[in-house]
């Protein structure tokens, strides 16, 4: 027991040693010897002391590697596989999730790896994936700020009316529709700017917005932004016109990808702070 105990001060200071100077070597290595050798002392010092219920002491050096080893890099249930696979059976399999899980809330705001990142979603490399998996998630009701009928125009709008539209919003699409208030079209910033330098060339009585629209695919407010984004790239449009589910020449407002982004920015913290409240 006294040597098993020298032999995992010894290589924690070494250990500390090697990689705090900055040398070449290992953690994985040094974190089973360690929590083997001190599985190994708790063992011995059972199986002295209370030798009718102890179990072997290689049992403890088992799930003393795998708990050390989850402590020091956040890994419970690969520590809990690791020793399932060593052993060629799973008897430890309930005490190595006890000491595993114990050992990681114990020690899951720290890492002896510096890039090791919190979340998964804090990776570049499955930063496509999980923006995938929240979009999906969300529907384009979502991510509406509000119902907004203000971006409406009427198709008989005359230049003068766009222009004043234009020049008082930050939107890019506008939305148009006939007498019964649905949807004809939908005017674009780029139509908008042509009607801008148009106005004053004699054609403002007889240009109006029905002259300007284009097609442009529509949002129904359940469909999902992932849908959303893949019909903006595909448009080449930064903003589309969203309609009733119900009624689809009815609009209900517009959804731009700054809207999109947002949305998905509160979805994301949303669950960090959910997952942050479920571990403290």
């Amino acid at each position: 027991m006294s040597l098993l105990l020298i032999i995992a001060l010894g290589k924690m200071i070494t250990t500390s040693l090697t990689v705090g100077s900055g040398q070449s070597g290992g953690v994985f290595g040094p974190s089973i010897v360690i929590g083997g050798a001190l599985g190994g002392v708790l063992g011995s010092f059972f199986a002295a002391w209370l030798p009718e219920i102890s179990p072997p002491v290689g049992a403890f050096v088992m799930v003393g590697m795998a708990g050390f080893f989850s402590a020091a890099a956040n890994t419970p249930l690969s520590s809990i596989i690791m020793v399932s696979e060593m052993t060629g059976n799973y008897r430890l399999l309930v005490p190595s999730m006890w000491v595993c899980m114990i050992a990681f809330l114990l020690a899951r705001r720290s890492t002896l790896y510096a890039g090791q990142l919190a979340r998964r979603s804090d990776s570049p490399v499955h930063l496509g994936e999980m923006m995938q998996v929240v979009l999906t998630r969300l529907s384009v009701k979502d991510a509406l700020v509000s119902a907004d009928n203000s971006l409406v125009v009427h198709e008989s709008a005359t230049l003068a009316e766009l222009s004043q539209r234009f020049s008082s919003t930050h939107h890019s699409s506008f939305p148009v529709v006939d007498d019964d208030g649905k949807l004809v079209g939908v005017i674009d910033d780029a139509a908008l700017r042509l009607a801008v330098c148009m106005q004053g060339q004699g054609v403002d009585g007889i240009v109006v917005a029905h002259d300007l629209i284009e097609r442009s695919p529509v949002l129904v407010q359940n469909e999902s932004l992932q849908s959303a984004m893949h019909k903006m790239v595909t448009a080449g449009r930064d903003e589309l016109v969203v309609v009733d589910a119900n009624e689809v020449t009815r609009v209900v407002g517009t959804l731009s990808r700054r809207d999109l982004l947002t949305a998905y920015d509160r979805e994301i913290h949303r669950d960090l702070d959910t997952r942050t409240g479920t571990l403290v």
